[in-house]
């Protein structure tokens, strides 16, 4: 239990940047969908005045059928919010945690090198991270300074 705990906080080893990316991440999958969400109630809305203009009873199968409509589409909107919301979230985590990841090991290894306690040398980024060929220039420059 004690390593996943481990490993879940190892997701977050620069949070504030981290918390920014997973934010826009979650505005760029609700705003969408809100405005999605804004157009098809108009949408419901207009139908229902349509029926009430035709001066149809409440009770008429055409508003039985909308107000089910309605209801079911409200039920599987809020699922997809709900799956957008928890998708985007763990692909922000993933995508801030492989940006974030070689920044904070190189900056790391500059401050040891600033401190003295860690001599120059090469660096490697996990596979899956991003900016590989910053690791691969710094590695070149360190080999043409020695």
């Amino acid at each position: 239990m004690k390593n996943n705990s481990r490993r879940i906080k190892n997701y977050f080893i620069y949070p504030a940047f981290q918390w920014k990316v997973i934010f826009l991440f979650l505005l760029a999958s609700v705003v969408p969908l809100v405005i999605l969400f804004v157009f098809q109630l108009r949408l419901f809305n207009e139908q229902i005045k349509s029926g009430q203009l035709s001066e149809l009873p409440e009770t008429h199968p055409y508003f039985v059928f909308m107000n089910t409509f309605q209801s079911q589409f409200m039920n599987m909107f809020g699922l997809a919010v709900l799956a957008s919301v928890i998708t985007c979230f763990i692909l922000g985590v993933i995508v801030s945690h492989r940006v974030a990841g070689p920044l904070v090991k190189i900056t790391d290894h500059f401050d040891r090198i600033a401190d003295g306690t860690e001599e120059d040398k090469e660096i490697k980024f996990r596979e899956g991270d991003f900016f590989h060929d910053l690791a691969k220039s710094y590695n070149k420059r360190l080999k043409n300074v020695k």
